[in-house]
């Protein structure tokens, strides 16, 4: 049985970079294992590996039964695992993108709150997936694809694309703020060892980062696609691929990172040490300012 070439061209690039998700992500939980904790930032990396591990597994088995159109229920069930994977992963990037922000920017309240707050970002796919709870309302008991239903197709789709561009929009500008923090910390070192040996470190991971911004673009580029009509529909899993890049280089560099953080902290710690002490105050005159 032949199989159409846009179905053939979904199942070549679905299965490709789902196989290329389960590669790098089965490396980064036996390198790095699994720490539940969200608020550690080597616990929030493995969390986001582990959900991407679940959904390179769910897209390598639900690319070759969409062109065959059978069994129905594997289908729906790989789908929904890829759906709710897919919202937490964006969920955890957005976590990160706050947490570099209120690195870059330490007085801001709001990020602050955002910081302290995280929990709440866990919320959002609960009203993100609203349009798969109606999908699946209308697809089991008709025995249909749930990636066929029309709530897929004029809700989810677009508030999908929405978190995740948005999502990206926001990680891409944190990426240019983290890497010229990086390579302003490398002008600042004074050993010529330990900046030689920091610089070959930042540019292998301008390299990953350079990786990622390409995989986005090629993203985007086919969402267009098939927004014009054009069922090549293995944007998913180009998605997921920018999210394991995006959890590789984390994961890899997150001593690096620490590192620069420390850095950047002691500096600071030294620029307020070297401020001097405004003139006191005695108790009455404080009570008078309080007053």
């Amino acid at each position: 049985m032949s199989i159409p070439v846009l179905p053939a061209l979904t199942l070549a690039g679905g299965s490709t970079f789902s196989g290329i998700n389960f590669a790098i992500t089965s490396q980064n939980l036996v390198t790095h294992g699994l720490v539940f904790s969200l608020k550690k930032d080597t616990g929030r990396q493995t969390i986001l590996n582990f959900i991407l591990f679940i959904l390179s597994i769910a897209a390598i088995i639900a690319y070759p039964i969409n062109p065959i159109g059978q069994p129905a229920q594997v289908s729906n069930l790989m789908t929904i695992i890829i759906f709710v994977s897919n919202q937490y992963g964006l969920v955890i990037i957005n976590h990160n993108t706050i947490e570099r922000l209120h690195f870059t920017y330490p007085n801001s309240r709001l990020l602050k709150l955002l910081s302290q707050y995280y929990i709440a970002l866990y919320l959002i796919p609960f009203f993100t997936l609203i349009p798969v709870y109606l999908c699946i309302a209308e697809a089991v008991p008709k025995n249909l694809f749930l990636n066929k239903s029309s709530y897929n197709a004029v809700y989810f789709k677009p508030i999908n694309i929405a978190f995740i561009f948005t999502t990206e929009a926001l990680a891409v500008i944190t990426d240019f703020k983290l890497l010229g923090r990086i390579f302003y910390e490398l002008n600042m070192a004074k050993s010529d060892q330990t900046k030689m040996k920091n610089s070959e470190t930042a540019r292998q991971m301008l390299f990953e980062y350079i990786i990622i911004w390409l995989l986005l673009l090629f993203d985007v580029i086919l969402k267009v696609i098939i927004a014009s009509g054009i069922s090549i529909l293995f944007d998913s899993a180009v998605t997921a691929t920018t999210l394991v890049m995006r959890v590789k280089c984390n994961l890899t560099y997150g001593i690096f990172l620490k590192k620069i953080i420390q850095n950047q902290m002691q500096s600071t710690s030294l620029v307020q040490q070297s401020i001097p002490a405004g003139p006191t105050c005695t108790p009455d005159e404080i009570n008078v300012e309080k007053r």
